[in-house]
This record gives structure tokens, C-alpha cells and sequence, in this order.
């Protein structure tokens, strides 16, 4: 088992919801923090979603955060496991490129 630590940055560039990382399959992920900074001059919410790879891709909400005008946010109030192929993704309520950040990850190989 090797233990890897990883950034991923983003740079939210439409209202589409985006993968930010996708964990290996033969991996374990631990999300430690999904930071991001608004860019704009208003209000933005940003949301963070799981699609579960064991459950046939199904979205599960796991954070929403209001980011005030030229300020930064913590998405995630703890910390987050991905199970093998399972996806992080992000997704804000306005337009484009409004929002980027960086999501650290501990990935915990199988090999």
C-alpha cells in the first residue's frame, strides 16, 4: 500500500457541474479539504457533490457554501472517503469562471 498525497486543482468555468477527481480503482481516497475562492465581485454558492461509483454513479450532495464576494471558502466540514472509482465533483450556481480552488487528497494505493 502505498499512501500518495495529491492536489487537484479547479477552475470552475461554466455553470456545468465538473469532476474535479476521480479516485483510481485501485484506490481509497481521503479528501482533507476542498478550498475555493470566488473571484467575482458578488455572491456565488458552490456545490460539492459524490457520484458513487457502487451505486451506479449516483450523485449525493455533501456540501453547498455561499462564498461572499473576493473571498475563500472551505467547502468540506470534515473529511471525505472515496471508495474505488467514485468522483468528486463541483458545481456552481453562476457563470463562468467565477470560482477555482484546489481539493488535497490523500490517495491510499492498493498495489
Amino acid at each position: 500500500m502505498a499512501n500518495t498525497y495529491k492536489n487537484a486543482p479547479f477552475n470552475l468555468s461554466s455553470s456545468a457541474a465538473f469532476d474535479v477527481y476521480t479516485c483510481p480503482s485501485n484506490a481509497t481516497a481521503i479528501i482533507q479539504n476542498i478550498q475555493a475562492f470566488n473571484k467575482d465581485s458578488s455572491a456565488v454558492v458552490c456545490f460539492a457533490r459524490i457520484k458513487d461509483a457502487s451505486d451506479s454513479l449516483q450523485v449525493y450532495p455533501i456540501a453547498a457554501k455561499s462564498i461572499g464576494a473576493e473571498l475563500s471558502a472551505k467547502l468540506n466540514d470534515g473529511i471525505i472517503i472515496l471508495e474505488a472509482s467514485d468522483v468528486l465533483e463541483l458545481q456552481t450556481n453562476s457563470a463562468i469562471n467565477k470560482v477555482e480552488g484546489l481539493v488535497n487528497i490523500l490517495e491510499i494505493t492498493r498495489d
